[in-house]
Parts: structure tokens; C-alpha cells; sequence
């Protein structure tokens, strides 16, 4: 079941989460999993497997019946905001109240919400991202963990780009400063800038169950404004 809601989720990431008043709107999923099942083919073989599988699912009818359309099943999210030695509140390095605000729109995204630029044929997804309570320690949190990348130069210059580090980091070496564990928490990392070759990213994210279970996105996506959800 977890599977089944993160990959809708991941797909969403990008059509929905990322269609904001931003200068570009470009999805890196697809590219980025291309080039990951070429490195990882079992992986590929997996998933192959459990779209047939969902596929044969949906076609006759039991998926339906496997979601409980009374029920909406709670993620439990950590937002990791990645500062570049920026202030908190400032364009890089959002306010909780900012990050707050997107996380709830997202739920209204999902819910179908009118407020959050749905209309009123849209679909409702029964998944709302839930800000984790406690850390991986045991200790109260709500749910945002901030990093501070500064001591990277590249980051602070170039952001996060995995096919061109000449002035960017990858995105491992950021998961590598503080990734909650992904069988309790939906890990999301909110970064200054995302580039690839293909050119500026909204954010990308990876499918669920494979060595990578995260998203990024860029600082500028993450906003509470949409321009138009109508279908």
C-alpha cells in the first residue's frame, strides 16, 4: 500500500506540485529514472513488474476496492530546507511558515480543493503529507530539518546538478548531510537551485522501493500559488 500511494505521489510531484508562477517548469523524473535504471536494470525489472501488476489491478477493478475511499492515509514528511548561509525568511532558505504553507496547498492539491486551484471535476487523491513529530532520535520535531550547505561553494554558487558539478554538488552529496529513514519518513529536499543538462528543474522525484526513495525541488517552486489546475 505504501508503494502503491508514493508512486502516485512521485508522479504528482512534478505535474501538480511544480506548476507554480515560476520562470521554468521543467519535470526532472522521468530523465533522472531513465538514467538510474541504466545504472540499476533490477531495479527497472521491479518496477516493471508492479506497474503490470497495478495495471492488472485497475483494470479489473480491485484497486478500487483496495482503497478504503473512506480512509485518507497519512505520509509522514520531513522537509529538509538546504540554506546556502542565507537568512531564515530569505528566498533560499524558506521560513517554516513558508514551508508550512506549500505542504498544506499540496494537501489541497490532493483533497481537490478550489483553493488550491482545483476544480471541481478533479480528482481526489486520499493522501495527505503529515509533518513527522518526532525525528529519528526520538526527540519532538515538526517536522523541518534544516541544512546548512554553506560549507559547500558549489552549492552556494551553483545549487544541485547531478549530470554537471562543475559549479553544482550532486544530490547525494546533499542526501549525505541528513536523510531521515525512508521506511518511516518520506524524505523532501528544498534547495536553492536544480539544474541538468537538459536545462533549469522544478524538482524531480525518485520512484518508491529502490535505493533512492526522495525528492528535491527547487526553492522557487515551493510556493502556495498555482496558475491553473483545470483539466
Amino acid at each position: 500500500m505504501k508503494k502503491l500511494l508514493l508512486v502516485i505521489v512521485s508522479g504528482l510531484t512534478c505535474s501538480n506540485f511544480y506548476s507554480q508562477k515560476v520562470e521554468f517548469q521543467e519535470c526532472g523524473t522521468d530523465e533522472l529514472m531513465r538514467k538510474h535504471y541504466e545504472r540499476h536494470p533490477e531495479e527497472k525489472a521491479q518496477d516493471d513488474a508492479f506497474n503490470l501488476e497495478l495495471s492488472k489491478m485497475i483494470k479489473s477493478g480491485k484497486l478500487s476496492s483496495t482503497l478504503n475511499k473512506n480512509q485518507v492515509y497519512e505520509i509522514p514528511v520531513v522537509v529538509h530546507v538546504v540554506g546556502d548561509g542565507s537568512a531564515v525568511g530569505t528566498v533560499n532558505n524558506k521560513s517554516d511558515a513558508d514551508i508550512i504553507a506549500w505542504v498544506n496547498y499540496t494537501n489541497g492539491v490532493f483533497s481537490g480543493s478550489t483553493t488550491s486551484g482545483m476544480s471541481g471535476t478533479s480528482a481526489i487523491l486520499p493522501v495527505k503529507f503529515v509533518f513527522a513529530k518526532v525525528n529519528p532520535n526520538c526527540a519532538p520535531t515538526n517536522g523541518i530539518n534544516r541544512i546548512n550547505a554553506s560549507h559547500f561553494p558549489k552549492y552556494v554558487s551553483g545549487g544541485v546538478n547531478n549530470d554537471n558539478t562543475t559549479n553544482a554538488v550532486t544530490a547525494s552529496e546533499i542526501t549525505a548531510l541528513g536523510m531521515w529513514d525512508t521506511s518511516k519518513y518520506y524524505n523532501i529536499y528544498v534547495v536553492k537551485k536544480l539544474t541538468s543538462n537538459a536545462g533549469a528543474l522544478n524538482g524531480f522525484a525518485y520512484y518508491p522501493g529502490g535505493s533512492n526513495d526522495y525528492s528535491f525541488m527547487s526553492t522557487n517552486a515551493s510556493a502556495g500559488e498555482c496558475t491553473d489546475f483545470s483539466p
